[in-house]
């Protein structure tokens, strides 16, 4: 009866490590995808605002150019 309850303690011990060590390959998982989320987000938002300067420094050259013409 012992050697029964001991094999039983140990196959839920293992289960439980089983758990836990996929829990935590399955947050690497997600913390890789999140890091690569952030990255892109960065990237996105750095050629935003690289498009908004050119944009904005194409309006001034030509509201300059029309208040020269006048």
């Amino acid at each position: 009866m012992k050697f029964l309850l001991h094999k039983i303690r140990v196959a839920v011990v293992k289960m439980r490590l089983a758990m836990i060590d996929s829990r935590q390959r399955r947050t690497v998982a997600e913390m890789t995808f999140a890091v690569d989320c952030r990255m892109h987000a960065q990237r996105q938002f750095a050629a935003r605002s690289q498009y908004n300067a050119r944009c904005k420094r194409a309006l001034l050259e030509k509201l300059d150019a029309l208040q020269g013409g006048q």
